[in-house]
């Protein structure tokens, strides 16, 4: 029996070497998307769910504030995962995650200034994530008012 889906959350906001954050976010990503594309049709599409981040920009050539290199990486992997779904649309389905802040099951100090910001409890983001694998996505992009509808 193969993999029917794949919840893909590697990498992290803030890595200091750009090559290493794009070789870990970009490419290990992609490969990952690849290696689990069926090479044939199957009676249900491969559903690859991507954790993204709130701050994410599609637009490569978009002027940004804070974060631009973070932001465009981020954005790149989902233009590409969005492409790869396109090319493979019999075999392979993708839905991406844009959470805010991903806060603790628990409330914390720590916690309670964060969630000033957008923001996602951790057991709702991993509620809605399982949902989609379950039953897939009318969304290919979910921001945290989506995910935290999904959980419910």
């Amino acid at each position: 029996m193969a993999a029917e889906a794949c919840i893909w959350s590697l990498g992290k906001a803030r890595i200091p070497d750009n090559d290493a954050a794009r070789k870990v976010s970009i490419e290990y990503t992609l490969a990952a998307a690849k290696a689990f594309t069926p090479t044939s049709s199957t009676e249900k599409k491969f559903r690859f769910v991507y954790v993204s981040g709130g701050g994410s920009e599609r637009d490569q050539t978009k002027p940004l504030w804070f974060m631009q290199e973070y932001r465009r990486i981020r954005g790149q992997v989902e233009n590409e995962l969005i492409a790869h779904a396109q090319q493979h649309q019999d075999t392979f389905e993708t839905c991406i995650m844009r959470p805010g802040f991903v806060l603790a099951k628990e409330t914390s100090l720590r916690d309670v200034i964060k969630a000033l910001a957008p923001s996602v409890r951790v057991n709702v983001l991993a509620a809605a994530m399982i949902h989609v694998v379950l039953n897939g996505s009318k969304h290919q992009i979910m921001e945290n008012k989506a995910i935290s509808s999904l959980a419910n």
